[in-house]
């Protein structure tokens, strides 16, 4: 009987030492920002921490291979403290590229050093992975909501609608987002007290079996369910509304779900409009509760492009919404979900059912892809336009049968179908015009098997057997026509891009444009002296770059006279005959005829002589625009970014001393550098200030001297403010300070602000002529002098 008790004991201490040195964690709940991997297991023992690994698909993989972590790999307390670096890797090659389909199979373990017994959760940080709050402890926090109320709820009156949204931190009801609210438990109710502003709303929940009843009284509670009930029976009756250019903002907001706040993402909106060649992208940063809200200028209804992702470009989810000027759209996304750019989400308000469905049916990966299996690539330089055209027509036919058949087995609106199916064409063309892409796309993946020396890779892109009318068949040139493809978004404007730059209408070595430039000095009414006109005149009869050659040589002086004083008259004549000479062969050639597409490439042309020349359109070029481009629209959008560069170049030439920038288009990761970019070999004076700062308007008096006396030197002086100086304060104080004025929208200045650590204004930064920072904070530079010391030393 002892010997039992001793045995038994021994047994005991022997489960209790094993316990101590090894626990693993069997439910894990983490945040992260890559899907490429995802843990499955963390093991503790007396000596170390170890995470588990399993490699998820994805198509990157398929070419660039997945890349295994290398040694640099730590582990972090979540709430700060010493990093603890990856001691041992089990089962992968360190630093290494996997290829081909060997990544599926990766399962792999890093092992860290261990953490202390208190420590309740940690981060995790790799090379392209960042995974936090990793929780080390089996017990989880109380929630507000229990797992059966917390969710999204629909309506089950067939139609499907996402009418509540109950999370920790964030309400979503009635297409707003409501972070304040406050929880009261009475018998089988839940009373929900929502607080926006001055306004608040009572929302009353009850527990009905699986689903719920929820109202804003007792006496009007619907039932609602978190699984679909959408039916065939179910029929919304929405009116087909025309295509129409409105003028508007549209409001998009949402919640990320899953989201943390050391993910760090901003939300950009990028807007493509193909009738003047513009991209605009609209950008804010994601609130710490994982919701969002960015005002979107549109001319009309279309499906824009999101990004979500951090400054360091770690992770990111891509979205497409349909958004309308004048409406508010809502959505849901989980960021735990995400797979393959695709998105798990729902939508509330606008255009809510419409784009629910184009959401559920990018999951099914309904879309014609350019991306060839992988044993084809290895082929690629080997195949004809025409046998990449076939295989991605054979795609297109495969999607839309599979099209066809959700229609018929699924409840989609015929709205959804019609909009995937133009889709569909618009990437079946855009796709089949992008062949020398992919031939460049192969040869760059594959530079160690392709010369890429002496201009060999460039010969290679580009397959120049002409073609002949019949190749372009599968131009689908009636939905081309159709205004309406317009809210197509990205798709639609890629396709114009093909057509307009494909390699089979580019014109094939010397092309003259002399005829053309002294068309357009007329148009300017300059008169050439009698010299000039010869030596014009001369170049114009040229029939190969050798005559030109030869002249310039000759009349090196005539040459340097016009290149300084017509330079940018020259480059828009180039562009006028090569667009002259493209339009001719696109219309014999591709066979597109229709009005539109000519019309938006015609304002495309004009566009980039007013934004990429940096010129006005003469009289002349105004009335040839009223003849060539047929749609009304059209020309009152090209008139109206005409008349805003007019208005810029205007208040240059009224006032030298001071000078206005727009960077509002550009990424916020990127403004500082755009900026420096824009004063090269210059010493740069920088100085963050603002409209309600007292000494930052003071010092605008203070460095009035030193610009008197450092004119004619190579010298800029840049101010930089935000959104929070309001346009009409700083357009009257920005008159009288001479230098390059820059207004950042938010995100932009709250990311320099963090990038800096700027805690205040007024904050100074000096620019040596390389465009490397000297010091980011000058301190009194007017009144130490070490400003002056430091323009003595660079300049």
């Amino acid at each position: 009987m002892k010997k039992r008790i001793a045995l038994i004991f021994v047994l005991a201490v022997l489960v209790t030492i094993c316990f101590f040195f090894k626990k693993e964690t069997s439910s894990l709940d983490y945040s992260t920002v890559s899907k490429k991997v995802e843990i499955t297991n963390i093991k503790r023992t007396s000596q170390s921490t170890t995470i588990d690994f399993k490699v998820n698909h994805s198509f990157a993989f398929v070419f660039e291979g997945f890349r295994s972590p290398n040694a640099k790999v730590y582990i972090q307390n979540s709430n700060g403290g010493k990093k603890l670096y990856l001691q041992e890797a089990v089962g992968i090659r360190l630093d290494s590229v996997y290829k081909d389909t060997s990544y599926q199979k990766i399962k792999y373990s890093l092992v860290f050093p261990k953490f202390h017994d208190s420590i309740k959760s940690f981060d995790y940080y790799g090379v392209h992975t960042r995974v936090f709050d990793i929780g080390l402890s089996n017990t989880k926090e109380p929630k507000r909501f229990s797992d059966k109320i917390r969710g999204n709820w629909f309506s089950t009156d067939g139609s499907n609608k996402w009418i509540l949204g109950l999370y920790e931190d964030v309400i979503i009801y009635k297409n707003k987002l409501w972070a304040t609210f406050k929880l009261t438990k009475k018998t089988n109710n839940q009373i929900i007290q929502l607080t926006e502003g001055d306004s608040t709303k009572v929302l009353v929940i009850k527990e009905n079996g699986n689903n719920v009843l929820v109202g804003e009284n007792l006496k009007e509670l619907k039932l609602l369910s978190k699984a679909k009930t959408q039916t065939k029976e179910f029929k919304e009756n929405i009116p087909k509304k025309a295509f129409e250019f409105k003028e508007g903002i549209a409001k998009y907001q949402g919640f990320i779900k899953g989201y943390h706040p050391k993910f760090n993402w901003n939300v950009n909106v990028l807007v493509r409009n193909p009738i003047i060649n513009l991209n605009k992208t609209y950008s804010t940063k994601v609130n710490d509760n994982g919701t969002f809200e960015v005002y979107v200028p549109l001319e009309y209804a279309q499906r824009v492009y999101v990004r979500f992702e951090s400054n360091e470009r770690i992770g990111k989810i891509d979205v497409l919404p349909f958004l309308e000027p004048e409406k508010t759209l809502t959505q849901i996304i989980d960021a735990k979900k995400v797979q393959y750019q695709n998105n798990v989400s729902e939508f509330m308000g606008n255009k809510q059912r419409l784009n629910s469905e184009l959401a559920n049916l990018d999951t099914l990966n309904v879309n014609v892809n350019r991306v060839l299996h992988p044993k084809f690539y290895k082929d690629f330089l080997s195949i004809t336009r025409e046998e990449y055209k076939n295989y991605i027509t054979a795609n297109y036919k495969k999607k839309i049968k599979t099209l066809k058949d959700i229609g018929e087995k699924r409840l989609v609106s015929k709205e959804a179908i019609e909009f995937k199916k133009k889709l569909l064409g618009l990437q079946l063309m855009s796709n089949v015009l992008a062949y020398d892409l992919e031939r460049r796309t192969v040869i760059h993946l594959n530079k160690d098997k392709t010369t890429v020396e002496s201009g060999k890779e460039n010969k290679l892109v580009v397959e120049n057997k002409p073609v002949d009318k019949s190749y372009y068949n599968f131009l689908q040139t009636e939905n081309l026509n159709t205004v309406s493809m317009l809210s197509l978004g990205s798709e639609y404007a890629t396709v114009i891009n093909y057509l307009r730059f494909d390699s089979q209408i580019l014109p094939l070595g010397f092309y003259n444009y002399f005829d053309e430039f002294k068309k357009t000095l007329q148009k300017e009414k300059i008169k050439l002296s009698k010299k000039e006109d010869l030596f014009l005149d001369k170049l114009s009869l040229c029939r190969d770059v050798n005559c030109v050659k030869k002249l310039k040589k000759e009349n090196k002086n005539l040459w340097r006279n016009f290149s300084e004083h017509y330079g940018s008259l020259m480059n828009i004549s180039q562009l006028n005959n090569f667009y002259k000479i493209r339009r001719k062969k696109r219309i014999e050639l591709q066979g597109v005829t229709s009005k539109l597409v000519n019309d938006i490439i015609a304002s495309q042309h004009r566009a980039d002589i007013i934004n990429r020349e940096n010129k006005l359109l003469s009289n002349i070029e105004l009335e040839e625009l009223e003849k060539e481009i047929s749609n009304k629209q059209f020309k009152k959008i090209l008139k109206k970014q005409h008349n805003i560069k007019k208005l810029e170049l205007l208040s240059l030439k009224e006032n030298r001393d001071y000078f206005l920038h727009d960077v509002t288009n550009v990424n916020e990761t990127e403004v500082f550098r755009h900026i420096l970019n824009l004063f090269k070999d210059n010493v740069i004076f920088i100085d963050f200030w603002a409209t309600w700062c007292g000494p930052c308007v003071n010092d605008f008096e203070n460095v009035k001297p030193l610009k008197t006396k450092l004119q004619g030197e190579k010298i800029k002086f840049v101010y930089i403010t935000g959104e929070t100086s309001p346009i009409d304060n700083y357009h009257a104080i920005v008159k009288g300070v001479k230098g390059n004025h820059f207004r950042l929208t938010k995100s932009q200045w709250e990311y320099l602000m963090n990038s800096f650590l700027i805690k205040g204004i007024p904050r100074y930064m000096f620019i040596d002529k390389k465009g490397e920072i000297v010091t980011e904070n000058l301190r009194a530079p007017f009144l130490t002098g070490e400003l002056e010391t430091l323009l003595k030393k660079h300049l």
